[in-house]
């Protein structure tokens, strides 16, 4: 594909999936008290847990995305 499109600016882009399913499931959860998976059991897990469970989630899809998106800058200039 192209070179140079992966962009730390574009991470809530590219996590925007996974934001609006960890909204849905969260919603889902509460509401018919099941979950599709345990880390993301808010009732059983609590609130703190809950947070940081999804923090260490989201921390490493934004490390992800800066090392590929140093990866992609690299790489479109090496071929240019």
């Amino acid at each position: 594909g192209p070179r140079g499109v992966i962009a730390k600016s574009h991470s809530l882009q590219i996590l925007g999936i996974s934001i609006i399913y960890l909204c849905y499931t969260l919603i889902r959860g509460l509401a018919i008290k099941q979950w599709p998976y345990k880390f993301l059991d808010l009732t059983s897990q609590g609130l703190l847990m809950w947070i940081i469970g999804v923090s260490i989630i989201f921390g490493f899809g934004f490390a992800l995305i800066a090392m590929y998106s140093k990866i992609d800058r690299k790489r479109s200039l090496a071929s240019n």
